[in-house]
């Protein structure tokens, strides 16, 4: 389902990297809602700061025990994998989140660049 599809009644957006702001969202949520998703960037290449992905799976946790299957964290590390964390895995290295299960949006950013570059004839 696209986000935009989702009604405005069920989006929240909280100000970037405010903690305490996601924090009164997530204890927000209302009751008997099926799933939650919480996405954010790893690395805010504009500004040049990171997302405290340890902090944000931390507020998750607690939260994910009202909701009936859980509060996935998605997080977009496109410019995080190979330049950030002592062994290039990206912000949730960087931040030691690196053991959280999460989904990654650079896998699929690096498919689709790699698609674009192909040469006609050429695999």
């Amino acid at each position: 389902m696209r986000i935009s599809n989702v009604p405005r009644e069920n989006k929240a957006i909280y100000k970037h990297n405010s903690m305490d702001e996601l924090k009164a969202h997530l204890e927000n949520i209302p009751d008997r809602i099926e799933r939650a998703v919480v996405i954010f960037d790893g690395i805010f290449s504009m500004r040049g700061d990171f997302a405290p992905i340890d902090e944000i799976e931390k507020l998750v946790a607690p939260a994910s025990q009202k909701v009936r299957d859980g509060i996935v964290t998605v997080v977009d590390d496109s410019h995080g994998i190979g330049a950030y964390g002592a062994t290039g895995r990206g912000t949730p290295e960087h931040t030691n989140a690196a053991g959280c299960h999460r989904r990654h949006l650079w896998q699929s950013v690096w498919r689709e660049r790699r698609v674009h570059r192909r040469q006609p004839g050429v695999d």
